[in-house]
């Protein structure tokens, strides 16, 4: 999901935010049904990236269409009520899930949100299509850039993961890390040269932008790192 965010924002640019939101939830359902029936770890871990695709495409293209069905003046508080149905799902999610692995198995958790998805898909169905200016896909849309900042992405949290249990000087992990420096650079290089960019780096120049930005990192951080290890203190409790 983190490695393609920024890619299909720009192809939601390039082939409209109603479409990639309709196929987003398409490739949500069909993962969360793969999850749920996944007869091996490997099957579960393909459909697992098959769902972080679905939620690149549907965050890529949700804030997007907020904005665009709200005059300028309502776009904070819309963009707000739509931050707030976020939340009040992070607070529901882990309670439900709880209760459903608790009285049907780990399964359902994936099992139980293909009916959600369903209706999602037949509501985006019916929705009227608000859409910028539609670009030539072939001309307008950074390929390259899109899979060197993903493969960039991928080679560092491999490489991290790997680490642990590997060493920093183990071949793999050098080799990941290598890789994913390279993809990178060439990501910079790339955005650089083309018209239309995934990202304007001179945004980065811009000192409101930046600080925003590791603001949000770091709070990001400090919540994954609570639900990360709450888990391991509930289920060791006495």
């Amino acid at each position: 999901y983190a490695s393609f965010l920024l890619g299909c924002g720009r192809l939601a640019d390039v082939l409209g935010h109603t479409r990639i939101l309709f196929w987003g939830l398409v490739g949500s359902a069909v993962a969360f049904l793969a999850c749920g029936l996944a007869p091996t770890f490997s099957f579960f871990l393909g459909a697992r990236i098959l769902q972080g695709i679905g939620v690149a495409f549907i965050l890529a293209a949700a804030p997007a269409l907020v904005t665009l069905a709200t005059p300028p003046e309502m776009r904070g508080r819309a963009l707000g009520v739509f931050q707030m149905g976020a939340a009040i799902g992070f607070a529901l999610g882990p309670l439900i899930g709880g209760i459903l692995v608790d009285w049907f198995g780990w399964r359902a958790v994936y099992l139980f949100r293909v009916a959600p998805a369903m209706v999602l898909i037949l509501l985006a169905m019916r929705q009227p299509r608000l859409e910028l200016k539609q670009l030539p896909l072939l001309q307008e849309f950074d390929i390259v850039g899109t899979f060197t900042l993903a493969g960039s992405v991928t080679g560092f949290l491999l490489a991290l993961n790997r680490s642990r249990e590997l060493g920093w000087s183990s071949p793999v992990v050098l080799a990941l890390l290598i890789g994913a420096v390279g993809c990178f650079a060439s990501f910079l290089a790339t955005e650089r040269r083309v018209s239309a960019p995934i990202i304007d780096l001179s945004f980065f120049r811009r000192p409101a932008f930046v600080v925003a930005n590791l603001l949000n990192l770091m709070a990001n951080c400090a919540m994954f790192a609570i639900w990360l290890l709450v888990p391991y203190y509930i289920v060791n409790l006495p």
